[in-house]
């Protein structure tokens, strides 16, 4: 009864919102948008500047893009690692500092 209830009160709302008091208007098919042909330019575009990069990275000396970028990939999260390493040892320089200096003051 209930499910009963909710078609009936959302059956108006879906049937009242689908006039747009327009009526059909005929259109050139000069403006019509060809989507195909973007599509087509777009897909063009994506395999032209992946080939450029693959001779890219042949004229650096890789076999392959894909070898470039896991090279990049590994090299950055080593550089990642190393930048973590130090922000520790900086960290533990601070604490042994203030250790170092507390051990100075109760000798005073």
């Amino acid at each position: 009864m209930k499910k009963l209830l909710l078609i009936l009160m959302f059956v108006p709302l879906v049937s009242f919102g689908q006039k747009t008091y327009f009526g059909y208007v005929q259109r050139d098919a000069s403006t019509q948008v060809d989507y195909s042909k973007i599509g087509k330019d777009l897909s063009n575009s994506l395999m032209d500047a992946a080939s450029k990069r693959e001779s890219q990275a042949r004229a650096l000396g890789w076999s392959s893009a894909a070898e470039m970028d896991r090279a990049r990939r590994a090299n950055k999260l080593k550089i990642k690692a190393e930048k973590k390493r130090r922000k520790r040892e900086r960290k533990l320089q601070k604490i042994r500092y203030k250790r170092a200096k507390k051990t100075l003051r109760k000798r005073q």
